[in-house]
């Protein structure tokens, strides 16, 4: 088995991203390894038969805004649960697209997401990040699922 230097957490600022920010960063504490916060941002688009529509500037500002409200609170729980150099990072895109993307450019050895456990016909129908993060990294992912 490969030693983990560097942990990436993926969120959405859901509660059940929020249980595994509690693995994340005692994993984090505990191997002495930086941590990155992680939030892909998806803009909305809606395809017209001439095209695409996009939001207004100023919705568009307001969801970065929101993410970077939500990764400076999850860096502030991580640093209180004693994670090690923690830093947070956002970018625009498909979540499971980005994980795995931003995991390989950081040389990331262990991804951490949490997972809304949705049943088999939902997953089936609407997909799981989580499921298509497994799928495209190139490294171990860790998915902390709720309680029940």
């Amino acid at each position: 088995m490969s030693r983990i230097r560097k942990l990436l957490f993926a969120t959405d600022f859901s509660p059940h991203s929020r249980k595994a920010l509690g693995c994340a960063s005692e994993l984090s504490a505990r191997l002495g390894v930086p941590l990155v916060i992680y939030n892909a941002v998806q803009l909305p688009v809606y395809a017209i038969p001439d095209g695409v529509v996009l939001r207004g500037p100023e919705f568009m500002a307001d969801l970065v805004e929101r993410a970077r409200q939500g990764l400076e609170d999850e860096l502030r729980i991580a640093t209180d649960l004693g994670a090690h150099e923690v830093q947070t990072q956002w970018s625009e895109g498909p979540a499971a697209t980005e994980i795995a993307r931003i995991a390989r450019e950081q040389s990331i050895d262990l991804i951490v997401v949490g997972s809304h456990g949705r049943g088999l016909i939902a997953r089936a129908i609407l997909g799981s990040t989580a499921d298509k993060v497994i799928r495209s990294a190139h490294c171990p992912v860790m998915v902390v699922t709720h309680d029940h």
